[in-house]
């Protein structure tokens, strides 16, 4: 992957298979299916595809897992400031 531009800060909010299984348990909405698979079942597969593909184009790395959004957005701002 090529970044379109050299000036912007990439972060990875990462979470574990488990952590997204959950929050899309806990989430009313219909997400679609990105494999034809059960959304909630294909978590794992879909994230060891993506994971080093997502690594290697983020300057900073943030594992979200029991953080809360607000938690996260401190991390981002002190990531960026």
């Amino acid at each position: 992957m090529i970044r379109s531009t050299p000036d912007a800060v990439v972060i990875y909010l990462r979470s574990s298979a488990a952590h997204l299984q959950a929050r899309l348990r806990a989430d009313d909405s219909t997400r679609p299916s990105l494999t034809g698979a059960n959304p909630i079942d294909e978590v794992p597969a879909v994230l060891a595809q993506r994971d080093d593909a997502y690594r290697a184009i983020a300057d900073m790395v943030i594992d979200t897992d029991g953080l809360t959004a607000d938690a996260v957005a401190a991390l981002v701002v002190q990531a960026i400031a």
